[in-house]
C-alpha cells in the first residue's frame, strides 16, 4: 500500500475543520452548568468519597479514571439495569401483566401495587427504573421467566455473556444479599448493553413517570430519584441505588454537544457529588475528536484508467478517539490508498486511515469506495491486445509442441529428445 500525500492533506484539512466547532467537544470553559464546573486545564482527577468509581466515554468505552474497577461492591437498585435488560431482551412491552401476590410482599422501594392489578411491561419498565420499584421487578420477572429463580438464573447468563464475570446476582431488585455483588466494570459493561436500547435511554432519562389508572388504582406519578437529572447541565440517565451495606451508588451519564460520558461510584458518602466531579472532570479534561464519520468521503483517490478517474473514500465506520485536551497534538493520522485497478464496485476496500494517538495506540479504518468504477476504453482495449497476444503465443506454443511429437512419430527426430 502507499501513502497518497495529497489525501493526507485532504483528510488533515476535514480535522481542522471539525476542530473549529470547539463547543462540539468541550474545548469552552464556560460549559457546564454553574453548580457544577471545574476549571479547564485542571488535568488532576477529584477526590472522591467512594469506594469504587469508573468514569467512561460511552461511545468508545475509553475508560478516563478509574478508582478500584474491579473491587466487590453491593450494586443495590443499580440491579435493576440488568432487570431491564432483560425486560426489553426476553419480552413485549405491551403485554398486559397481571401483578402476583409474591410481588406485593418485597417490601422496602415499591411502586405500592396491588396484587392482581393488571399493568402493561412497559409500565413495569418504567417503575423499575424511575421508581426502582422492588415490586415492579419481581411482577417482571415472575411474567419473563415464571419465577424469580429463573429468572436470577437469567440475570447471571447473561452477565457473563457480557463479560461481567465479577458479578453474582441473588435477586432482581437488589435487596441486600451477600452474595449479591457486582464491581463498577462490570456495570459499565451491563449498563453499557442496557442503554443499546431506546426504550431503555428513554425511561432513566424521564423526570416524572405518569402511570394510568389501573384495574386496582387511581392514576399515580412517580419522580425519579436521579437528581441530577435536575442538577446537572446535560444530565440523561441512569440509576441511583441505596441499601446501608451498599452505601449510596449512583451510574450518571450526561451529554454535551453529542458527547456522552458516564460515572459510576459505588459505597459513596455522596454519590452525586461524586458523580458530578467525575463528570466535570471528563468534559473539562478531555475532547472527543471525530477521526472518521461514516458515508463521509475524507480523500479523492486517483484511478488510472478507470472512468470516472477519480473516487471519493470514505470510512467504512466511524471512529472516534477521546484523548486529554494537552495531548492533542499527540495525535496523528495518516491516509493511505491500496493498489487496485478498475472494475471496482461502490463498498470495495481501497484504502484506509492509519491514527496514532497517545500512549501508543494505532487504529487502522478502513476505506471504501463511494461508486462503482469502470476501466475506461482505453485500458478495454489494452486488456484484450494482451490477453489476444497470451493467446496467440499458447497456441504457437501448443502447434509447436504438437509437431515436435509429429517428427518423432516419423522418425526425424529421436524419441531419446523427449525422454
Amino acid at each position: 500500500m502507499k501513502l497518497v500525500g495529497s489525501c493526507k492533506c485532504a483528510f488533515a484539512l476535514h480535522i481542522a475543520l471539525s476542530l473549529v466547532a470547539v463547543n462540539a467537544f468541550g474545548l469552552e470553559p464556560d460549559q457546564g452548568d454553574k453548580k457544577h464546573r471545574s476549571k479547564v486545564g485542571c488535568f488532576e482527577p477529584p477526590r472522591l468519597t467512594a469506594k469504587s468509581a469508573l468514569l467512561v466515554d460511552v461511545r468508545t468505552g475509553t475508560i478516563l479514571y478509574e478508582l478500584n474497577p474491579t473491587g466487590h461492591s453491593y450494586p443495590a437498585s443499580l440491579t435493576k439495569l440488568m432487570t431491564a435488560l432483560l425486560i426489553v431482551e426476553h419480552g413485549n412491552l405491551d403485554d398486559a401483566v397481571t401483578v402476583p401476590k409474591e410481588a406485593t410482599l418485597v417490601g422496602e422501594s415499591s411502586a405500592n401495587l396491588k396484587e392482581d392489578e393488571v399493568v402493561t411491561l412497559r409500565q413495569l419498565l418504567y417503575l423499575v427504573l424511575v421508581r426502582s420499584a422492588n415490586d415492579a421487578c419481581v411482577a417482571a420477572a415472575i411474567h419473563i421467566a415464571g419465577s424469580v429463580d429463573a429468572f436470577v438464573k437469567m440475570m447471571n447468563e447473561r452477565a457473563i455473556e457480557l463479560g461481567a464475570q465479577d458479578t453474582n446476582f441473588c435477586n432482581p431488585h437488589g435487596l441486600h444479599h451477600k452474595d449479591h455483588r457486582t464491581t463498577a466494570l462490570d456495570l459499565w459493561r451491563i449498563t453499557s448493553a442496557a442503554l443499546g436500547y431506546g426504550e431503555i435511554r428513554r425511561a432513566v432519562s424521564t423526570r416524572f413517570f405518569e402511570m394510568p389508572p389501573t384495574n386496582k388504582s387511581g392514576a399515580r406519578v412517580f419522580r425519579n430519584r436521579n437528581r441530577l437529572l435536575w442538577e446537572y447541565d446535560g444530565a440523561d440517565g441512569v440509576k441511583t441505588g441505596y441499601t446501608i451495606p451498599a452505601g449510596r451508588c449512583l451510574i450518571a451519564t450526561a451529554t454535551r454537544s453529542d458527547w456522552q460520558l458516564m460515572a459510576i461510584v459505588l459505597k459513596s458518602e455522596d454519590a452525586f457529588k461524586d458523580a458530578a466531579a467525575l463528570l466535570d472532570f471528563g468534559f473539562s479534561t478531555f475532547v472527543c475528536l471525530p477521526i472518521a464519520i461514516a458515508g463521509r468521503a475524507v480523500a479523492n483517490f486517483a484511478v488510472h484508467g478507470g472512468v470516472p478517474s477519480c473516487v471519493p473514500a470514505a470510512p467504512k465506520r466511524s471512529f472516534y478517539t477521546v484523548v486529554r485536551k494537552d495531548e492533542l497534538s499527540r495525535v496523528s493520522w495518516r491516509v493511505h490508498q491500496k493498489a487496485f485497478e478498475p472494475p471496482i464496485s461502490k463498498g470495495d476496500v481501497i484504502g484506509y486511515i492509519e491514527v496514532v494517538s497517545p500512549r501508543a495506540s494505532r487504529h487502522l479504518i478502513e476505506l471504501i469506495s463511494e461508486c462503482d468504477v469502470k476501466p475506461s476504453t482505453a485500458v478495454i482495449l489494452r486488456r484484450i491486445a494482451v490477453r489476444a497476444s497470451l493467446i496467440a503465443f499458447a497456441l504457437l506454443c501448443i502447434a509447436a509442441l504438437l509437431r515436435g511429437l509429429g517428427l518423432i512419430r516419423s522418425g526425424i527426430l529421436p524419441r531419446k529428445l523427449i525422454g
